[in-house]
Order: structure tokens, then C-alpha cells, then sequence
């Protein structure tokens, strides 16, 4: 007598496999096992882990997976320009490629031409982040009650010396980076001239000059009162 086969089991569309619960958020295996290291999913069993449909949906729909891939973008690009401004400044602009940036940051050369498109792209960035940061730094002495030619003096004299030794780098043969720098440049100089002509400061615009001078000269590591001299 032939025994009856045993009925197979029916899988449990309540539990996903990782590849499952992946195709069904919408993103790679490499991220849902980042976000499983992270705690915003708990793993049913360990080998390998598989994963609450129930508890995939609730997070989508918080959410958090997109406040999570928000974070974890922000944080390549940001991984990136840091690794382009530190070939720039060690080893100069022929150096800095994409696949040499992509290296040094610890990811696929994908992700730089996802961000930045090319290094032009790239260069334009560094530009932006240098602009931001410095607009930052203006906006904060401004905010402490500094006068805004002071203001910007203290700024040009802060921080921002790698970073901006790199953009200087890349926007020596870059238009867009070159092009950022100039716009910004302009605009910041037309508020002081405005300012100056406003409170009868006819030295101010010279003033900011002479900061810039020196933190160009700093950016550059160049000293031009070398002791002893």
C-alpha cells in the first residue's frame, strides 16, 4: 500500500525572507541588513534571519525606512566630499577621480556618479559645502551681535582651511565650482560695500580684503613671514 503523501507545509506569508522583505521595501539586501543591525527591525531566528511583514509595513509606513535612507544618503555624500578634499589637498587635482574618491570613502564608484554625476559634479559640491560652511560661520558672529564687516572678518579668519584649500584646488580648472565661488563672492562683497557706504566705512571693503588674504595664504600653507626671516 503506497502512504499518502505528506502535505506540504504552507509557507508563512507572515515571515519574509530577507531577499522577500528587500523586494518588498524597495531596497537592496546589503540595506535591509543595515537596518536590521540597526534595531529598526527585529529578525525572526538568525540563520538565516527572516523577517515580520507586519512590522516591514508598520515601519514603511512611518516612515522611517525613508527618514533612514535620507540619513544614510546624506551621510555617503558627506563621507564623499570629505574624501575628495583630502586627495585634493594631499595629492592634488589629477589625483582626485571618481574611482579614487569612491576608494578612499569605502564605496562603489556608483555612488559617487549617483551624487555628483562626474567630477565636475564633484568640484561643484565642494564649492557648495565651502559656501555653506562659510555662510555659517558669517551668520553665527552675526547672531552673537558682531558687526557684519566684523562679522565676516572673524569668519574669514575662522575655520573652513582644508576644505577651502581643497575648492581653491578644484576651482583652478573647474567652471562650476569656479562659478560658485564667484557668485558668492560677489554677493558677499556687494552686502559689505552696501553696509560700508551705509555707515560711512570707506575701509571696510579693504579690511575684508586683507582677511581673505590671509586665509587664503593659511588655506594654502603659506607662511610668508617664515621665522628667522
Amino acid at each position: 500500500m503506497t502512504a499518502s503523501p505528506t502535505p506540504r507545509r504552507a509557507p508563512d506569508v507572515d515571515v519574509l525572507s530577507v531577499s522577500a522583505a528587500a523586494r518588498h521595501a524597495g531596497v537592496t539586501r546589503a540595506t535591509l541588513y543595515r537596518w536590521l543591525d540597526a534595531g529598526l527591525l527585529t529578525p525572526v531566528g538568525s540563520s538565516p534571519p527572516r523577517i515580520h511583514r507586519a512590522e516591514l509595513d508598520r515601519v514603511i509606513d512611518g516612515g522611517r525606512l525613508d527618514d533612514r535612507r535620507r540619513a544614510e544618503s546624506h551621510k555617503t555624500r558627506a563621507d564623499l566630499l570629505d574624501a575628495a578634499a583630502r586627495i585634493l589637498e594631499s595629492d592634488g587635482l589629477t589625483a582626485c577621480t571618481v574611482d579614487a574618491v569612491a576608494e578612499h570613502a569605502g564605496v562603489s564608484r556608483g555612488a559617487v556618479i549617483y551624487h555628483f554625476g562626474d567630477k565636475d559634479g564633484m568640484m561643484t559640491a565642494l564649492a557648495d559645502a565651502f559656501v555653506a560652511q562659510f555662510e555659517a560661520d558669517w551668520r553665527a558672529e552675526l547672531d552673537r551681535g558682531t558687526p557684519i564687516v566684523d562679522a565676516y572678518i572673524a569668519a574669514a579668519t575662522g575655520g573652513t582651511d582644508s576644505l577651502g584649500g581643497a575648492v581653491i584646488v578644484g576651482a583652478s580648472e573647474h567652471d562650476g565650482a569656479r562659478g560658485t565661488i564667484h557668485a558668492a563672492v560677489t554677493r558677499w562683497y556687494s552686502e559689505i560695500a552696501a553696509t560700508a557706504e551705509e555707515n560711512g566705512d570707506t575701509d571696510a571693503v579693504n579690511r575684508c580684503l586683507a582677511a581673505d588674504a590671509r586665509w587664503l595664504l593659511r588655506a594654502l600653507r603659506v607662511n610668508p613671514f617664515p621665522l628667522g626671516s
